[in-house]
């Protein structure tokens, strides 16, 4: 449907220029693997440990 294929587009731009650079900065990664009637499934991985933020 190309409605979702816009939506998959933004929510790709969204996590390269906002989410990405920021998970990367505490070394972590997050990628995008799908999105299906409204739910976006990611892959994230962290390298912290003992972080404050739980």
């Amino acid at each position: 449907m190309a409605d979702d294929d816009d939506v998959v587009k933004r929510i790709k731009e969204l996590l390269e220029n906002y989410v990405k650079p920021a998970v990367e900065m505490d070394g972590g990664a997050i990628q995008f693997k799908s999105y299906n009637d409204g739910v976006v499934n990611l892959m994230m991985q962290g390298s912290c440990s003992g972080c404050p933020h739980r």
